[in-house]
């Protein structure tokens, strides 16, 4: 080799070497600012709360109540007509219109009430799966997830009612709701803000055209808010890189900054002015008045509910969900006092009075509505002997463990007054056969695929599931998705899935679209993988 070619190759490695010393100083000192600001490794994900709260209003502006309220809505659902707003781009609502018709071998079953409603679809539908399964001869049970977090009375009659105007053929419908219905009518109307109207009604009708164009503006930031949460999925090769994630970590809570922003000019008193048509008709409301309205309209649209039901040919079941401050309902664990008492410490006095009042109204209610026929069951007692960690914050909802224990207790109730839950499957020939056998055995619950093993042991739920779903329609997927051609829904047994007895039963959601394969399985030490498709036979994997 020449001197000049030595000389070239010496200078050629020197650059290199001089490259990646650059490049692992500047990815040792991301790493470093990754720490310092997020106070989090670089291999974990950014997180904007804590983000927020250690540097306050340079990422975020501060929040009023209301306005945390509204955020949790305006501009992170769709905007309707009929019920004031559903969750989501693809709301159940409106993606099951037309929804299905009663068919043989099928149980159709549909789900109303408010947030602890949809919680707990997931544990509801494993139940449901279950008890099919135990049965041995039924109908299959396709489960219809129709609640949505913040709706009351009359909300949910209104969906039933649209629902079914619409051609829902229910077999069975579900209402699970009590705290709302205590909370909800009493806050809007401190707010000047009609009772029986749909909470955070928002309208297009009703908006102004600068109103409009903040939402619109308020949607745009949530698809680009999707976008850069979607870059750090499982399959993002850019995702260890510590550069990366500083910046991505900046563009994220500069596009939070601007949801907050937009969210507070949305609620200025400028945005505010009373319109009827969008707050209801005024009234000057007594105290009293405001203290036992919810439970009197309760009682009214739950009538009307069962009305429907029955009018319909459905089995109607109604339930009142636990909540925390119904007096000895629970022994509290340490964890869950601690929560309540930050509650507390911060004024959180309006979570508890309204349940002390409205739960005692609405029992009282309740016995005249099951004078009148309604299924209504009591469930503010089914914790009374937990003493574990049930509750996971200080206003209603419940860990996976406590959804699963308010699922049993709901199904154990409807299977007890139910002949549609015991009797042989309408085709007469027991239950359906599972679409594929494998490692666990895949059902197809209509929206839901259910994954079935018996026995299982705990080694059998570590390993991720993965699901990958082609539709019928290459269109349907989301833009990020085009490339790979099927949308990736891996799931973690620990977050969808109940154990009963020696029986791991896990199910999973469908996107709202015509499928036409769907491929899943599992790595780990026995890796298996299925592809079917929903509507065809049966496989073994």
């Amino acid at each position: 080799m020449s001197v000049k070619a030595r000389r070239f190759a010496r200078n050629l490695f020197f650059a290199l070497a001089m490259l990646l010393l650059t490049l692992a100083v500047i990815e040792g000192m991301a790493h470093l600012t990754h720490r310092v600001l997020f106070d989090q490794s670089a291999a974990s994900l950014v997180d904007i709360d804590r983000l927020g709260r250690r540097f306050g209003p340079l990422w975020r502006p501060p929040t009023t109540g209301t306005e945390q309220g509204q955020q949790g809505h305006v501009g992170a659902v769709l905007l309707h007509p009929f019920y004031g707003y559903v969750g989501g781009r693809h709301p159940a609502p409106l993606d099951d219109m037309p929804p299905q018709e009663r068919r043989k071998g099928a149980l159709m079953v549909g789900l109303f009430g408010g947030s602890v409603a949809k919680d707990v679809v997931g544990e509801f539908r494993n139940a449901l799966l279950q008890h099919f399964l135990e049965l041995k001869t039924g109908a299959v049970p396709i489960l219809a997830d129709l609640s949505e977090g913040g709706y009351h009375q009359p909300q949910q009659a209104v969906v039933l009612a649209n629902m079914m105007a619409n051609g829902a053929q229910f077999d069975v419908v579900v209402l699970l709701d009590g705290y709302n219905e205590v909370t909800g009518p009493t806050q809007q109307a401190r707010s000047d803000f009609h009772p029986a109207f749909p909470g955070l009604w928002f309208s297009l009708v009703s908006m102004s055209a600068q109103q409009a164009e903040i939402v619109r503006h308020l949607l745009e930031l949530r698809d680009e808010e999707q976008s850069l949460r979607r870059q750090l999925d499982t399959e993002s090769v850019l995702r260890k890189s510590a550069v990366f994630r500083v910046v991505w970590g900046f563009l994220l809570a500069r596009v939070e900054r601007r949801i907050v922003l937009r969210h507070q000019e949305l609620a200025s008193p400028a945005m505010t002015e009373y319109r009827l048509e969008k707050y209801g008709p005024r009234e000057n409301y007594t105290e009293d008045y405001r203290r036992t309205m919810g439970p009197r309209f309760w009682y009214d649209a739950s009538l009307l509910f069962a009305g429907l039901a029955e009018r319909y040919g459905a089995e109607h079941y109604h339930f009142i969900q636990p909540n925390q401050y119904v007096p000895n309902s629970k022994p509290f664990s340490a964890d869950e006092l601690a929560i309540f008492d930050q509650a507390f410490s911060q004024g959180g006095e309006h979570y508890s009075k309204p349940v002390l009042d409205g739960y005692g109204q609405m029992r009282e209610y309740g016995h005249l509505l099951r004078e009148h026929g309604v299924h209504l069951f009591d469930l503010s007692w089914i914790f009374q002997d937990r003493p574990e960690t049930l509750y996971r914050d200080f206003c209603c909802h419940f860990n996976k463990r406590g959804n699963e224990l308010l699922a049993a207790a709901m199904l154990q109730r409807i299977v007890g007054e139910s002949s549609l839950l015991t009797r042989p499957s309408l085709e007469g020939d027991g239950p359906s056969a599972s679409l594929a056998e494998s490692t666990f055995d895949i059902y197809h619950l209509g929206n839901a695929l259910g994954y079935v093993k018996a026995p299982c042991s705990s080694a059998d739920t570590q390993a991720t599931f993965f699901l990958h779903v082609s539709p019928v329609h290459e269109d349907d997927l989301p833009r990020h998705r085009l490339q790979h051609g099927f949308d990736n829904l891996d799931f973690q047994f620990a977050r969808v899935g109940t154990v009963f007895g020696d029986r791991c039963v896990a199910t999973v959601p469908l996107p709202n679209y015509p499928v036409a394969r769907v491929r899943t399985g599992q790595g780990g030490v026995v890796p298996w993988d299925v592809e079917f498709s929903p509507a065809g036979g049966r496989r073994r994997g």
